[in-house]
């Protein structure tokens, strides 16, 4: 636990530390995060809100177990995720950003169940077929969202969606 100390940064490589599960930096000063792959490859839960990540960039082959990723309370303004990247990932909470814009690849976030987006500044979400098939909460409240729009094939194991407090027009 490294959460309320006042690190600006973190920086992991292979190292001593390869059984590590939990990994709480919650509350810091950070701007800066960055494993190389398989640096932790036992990491299960990582927790990274209350800092002041504006970015969080993930390499393909790092954080391979991770399960939960808690971003909430940063500065981040995009998040993206390639291919081959966070396929454990279960929990993904970006909630209290300043989030323009998330993007998903085919082939990522493959196993994610729980998507928190709240409270950013979202205007558009658009997920293409085969992405996110696993998904069954999405929380996209207090954004700025006109559409919300659905093709047949995307978020199909869906069972809670929270859209208020947005500006949609069309659904």
């Amino acid at each position: 636990d490294l959460s309320y100390n006042l690190l600006t940064s973190f920086s992991f490589t292979a190292g001593p530390l390869t059984a590590l599960q939990d990994l709480d930096l919650h509350s810091n000063k950070l701007t800066s995060f960055t494993v190389t792959p398989w640096a932790l490859p036992a990491l299960t839960t990582l927790d990274l809100s209350y800092n002041l990540l504006t970015s969080f960039p993930v390499t393909p082959g790092a954080l391979p177990a991770l399960t939960p990723l808690d971003l909430s309370i940063n500065k981040l303004i995009s998040f993206t995720v390639i291919a081959g990247t966070l396929t454990a990932l279960t929990t993904l909470d970006l909630s209290y950003n300043l989030l323009t814009s998330f993007s998903v690849t085919a082939g990522t976030l493959t196993a994610l169940q729980d998507l928190d987006l709240r409270s950013n500044k979202l205007t558009s979400f658009i997920v293409t077929p085969g992405v996110l098939l696993a998904l069954k909460t999405l929380k996209l409240f207090n954004n700025q969202l006109t559409s919300f729009l659905l093709t047949p094939g995307t978020l199909t194991a869906l069972q809670n969606l929270d859209l208020h407090s947005n500006k949609l027009t069309s659904f």
